[in-house]
């Protein structure tokens, strides 16, 4: 689990699988527009709320 900023400096709250890759983030931008996103083992993002 992740909680911080990131170089974007946008706030993130990330999980990762039990290999340690990031599998969904929450973040909330620099403009203050959240969103979601759900990736794939390779990291490509899979789904995201909203588009």
């Amino acid at each position: 689990m992740f909680m911080g900023r990131n170089e974007k400096g946008e706030s993130v709250m990330a999980l990762s699988d039990s290999k340690g890759k990031e599998r969904i983030r929450m973040i909330v931008d620099e403009k203050d527009k959240p969103r979601l996103e759900i990736l794939d083992s390779g990291g490509n993002i899979v789904y995201r709320v909203p588009n």
